[in-house]
């Protein structure tokens, strides 16, 4: 079964976290200019971030503006350095985590296109992005099918969070492993991630508590 392409304990491994900084600290001019010309400023609260086939779609709200190499330095060695057919990056938006560190919603190269949207935490002290966390992407093959997509808010008690879901399907006719085999099976993966303290780090993957307390938020997730 090909579901490991979105099994959760690979997707989990690529968020990491650092701790800010002790001292709040700002931006260079060079460093405002360059964020501001490739990333657009947005709200996050209730933010629903997800892929598209057509990523080049003018309606498409995560096309962003292809970023050149010294933009895109600051992201980690592997996710610049990753083999791909397509190699573009496309700087979408950004919003403060708090006055050291600025989230960028980056659409980076996927499987076969740019498909798939990360969100890169930028540490202004360190000019590097410190932390990756998966937000959304779209993906197909030879009867295998998956979409991840995520929504951005703020909790009661005034923290950011990540609110992902993951489904995926497989249709055994398509390969024909077995003759007369035309069964469809599907998967739905839940989490639930903070932002605000100690971003990518796992809140819930509780799937049965996660629906009944997001149901409203779920029901606006492709496939759900």
């Amino acid at each position: 079964m090909k579901k490991s392409f979105y099994s959760l304990s690979i997707l989990l491994l690529s968020a990491c976290s650092s701790e800010p900084a002790d001292q709040p600290v700002t931006a260079t001019a060079a460093q405002q200019r360059d964020l501001s010309k490739n990333f657009s400023d947005i709200n996050p609260d209730s933010l629903y971030v997800y892929s598209v086939a057509n990523t080049e779609d003018k309606n498409y709200k995560f096309v962003g503006k292809v970023l050149d190499s010294s933009v895109i330095s600051i992201f980690p060695y592997y996710i610049r350095n990753d083999e791909r057919w397509n190699r573009e990056f496309f700087g979408c938006y950004k919003f403060a985590i708090d006055t050291s560190h600025i989230a960028l919603i980056t659409r980076v190269p996927g499987e076969y296109v740019s498909s798939s949207l990360q969100l890169f935490i930028y540490d202004i002290q360190r000019d590097s992005v410190t932390v990756q966390i998966d937000l959304a992407d779209l993906w197909g093959d030879a009867g295998d099918f998956a979409e991840h997509s995520s929504c951005i808010f703020y909790s009661p008690d005034k923290e950011l969070k990540i609110l992902s879901y993951y489904w995926s399907s497989y249709d055994r006719s398509v390969e024909q492993e077995t003759e007369g085999d035309t069964l469809i099976e599907y998967w739905d993966d839940f989490l639930l991630r903070g932002l605000s303290k100690n971003p990518g780090d796992t809140l819930s993957k509780d799937s049965a508590g996660i629906v009944k307390n997001y149901s409203a938020m779920l029901k606006n997730m492709p496939h759900y």
